[in-house]
């Protein structure tokens, strides 16, 4: 299984060059989800790694 921050790393990459904050942050949940993390709302904002947990 690829670790939380090698998938945050390769989610960040994918919402590189999107325009805006909104379609961004929609970007890198979706690619985390994709590597098998779930976003936690209680940890913190969407495009931070921690907010992050394995499913």
């Amino acid at each position: 299984m690829t670790t939380r921050s090698e998938a945050f790393k390769a989610a960040q990459e994918a919402a590189r060059n999107k325009d805006g904050l909104t379609e961004k942050r929609w970007t890198i949940q979706h690619e985390m989800e994709r590597q098998g993390f779930v976003y936690d709302s209680t940890k913190g904002e969407p495009d931070v790694e921690n907010a992050y947990s394995p499913k």
